[in-house]
Parts: structure tokens; C-alpha cells; sequence
């Protein structure tokens, strides 16, 4: 019975043929194929960054110190509470948005100006810009409000080139969480624009 081919009715009613003929899966059972074979190149790709984030891959250091950025100090940070208290008084302090300008135009602290991310040359260049003219003993604030400040790429630059600029006092707006939490939903003013 060589060369003969069998065409034997699968359960989804289409007909596979048996025989010299390649025999094809079905579509369901290609695409389940696929489905496991993605399901195994995610899980794949999952450890290698895990590997990669844990130090394990291509790092000389694997010390979490050098993974996770150093928490910041207390006396750096000004709650939104004293800020607010502050501007109340009749004591305003300059204050920077120091993240992605989109956020910035979707809602920041009245008065507060956009410097540009502070994670790019550009935007701690245009920082060092708007301050120049103040006096160095000003206080001034900066905050971001993309994501909690302990992992935020633009805080610690902006407030290291402050300090660096002999702003001794400068100052991050405590947002632990991110703008829309520890501002907006607390009820501090919003400006838009």
C-alpha cells in the first residue's frame, strides 16, 4: 500500500492526510505550538533579565548597594504639608519640575517651572539655567512626580547639581508614590496648562 494516501476526519471536521504526504497540524494545534513556544521564550527571556538585574550576568559587582540607589536623606526632602504651609505664609521658594515634560503639562504645582528631566544633559543644563540668577541661599525645590522619588531617574541629579551649584539648601517635594497620589488626590493645588 505504498504510495496510497488516508484522509481520516480530525475532531474539529477538517481532514488530515496520512500517508507519504507531510502531515500538517491542525490550525488549533499550530496555534497552541505557538502559544507554548511563546510561553517558553518569555519564560526565557524573564530569567535572563532577572539574571541581568540581579547581577548575575555581565556585572563585576552583584552587591544589592549597587543595584539599588542610596535611599534619600530626610533633610533633603520637604513635605508637600510644610511646602504648601510655606507658600501659604507668603514665603514661596522656587520650585522646578525636574521630569518629562508631558507630565508637566498635564497638571504640576502652581508656579513651578519645567526644567526638562534632569536624567538628560539637556534638562540639568537648563536647570543650572533658571537658577543661575538666584541667590545661593535660596531654597530650592524640585520634585518630579513620574514614580516614587527612591527609584526616580531625575530627582538625585537635579538636586546633586543643585548642590553642586552651591544651593545648600535645596530640597526634593516629598511625593513617596508619585504626582496624582501625593498631590493631586490630597488636595493640593493644580495648575494646568
Amino acid at each position: 500500500m505504498t504510495g496510497t494516501r488516508r484522509e481520516r476526519p480530525t475532531d474539529s471536521g477538517a481532514r488530515q492526510i496520512y500517508g507519504e504526504a507531510l502531515c500538517r497540524p491542525s490550525a488549533p494545534a499550530r496555534r497552541l505550538l505557538a502559544l507554548r513556544m511563546l510561553s517558553l521564550l518569555r519564560r526565557a527571556l524573564f530569567l535572563a533579565l532577572l539574571a541581568t538585574a540581579s547581577g548575575a550576568v555581565g556585572c563585576e559587582s552583584s552587591s544589592a548597594e549597587a543595584a539599588a540607589p542610596a535611599p534619600i536623606p530626610p533633610e533633603d526632602l520637604i513635605s508637600a504639608v510644610d511646602f504648601q504651609a510655606t507658600r501659604e505664609a507668603g514665603m514661596p521658594d522656587p520650585v522646578f519640575h525636574v521630569g518629562p515634560p508631558s507630565l508637566f503639562a498635564r497638571g504640576h504645582v502652581p508656579g513651578s517651572v519645567s526644567a526638562g528631566e534632569a536624567a538628560e544633559p539637556e534638562g540639568l543644563a537648563n536647570l543650572a539655567r533658571l537658577v543661575a540668577a538666584l541667590p545661593r541661599t535660596t531654597r530650592v525645590i524640585v520634585y518630579c512626580g513620574c514614580c516614587p522619588y527612591r527609584s526616580c531617574p531625575n530627582v538625585r541629579p537635579a538636586l546633586r547639581r543643585l548642590r553642586e551649584l552651591g544651593f545648600a539648601d535645596a530640597r526634593i517635594l516629598d511625593m513617596p508614590t508619585n504626582f496624582k497620589t501625593d498631590w493631586s488626590k490630597q488636595g493640593f493645588p493644580v495648575e494646568r496648562n
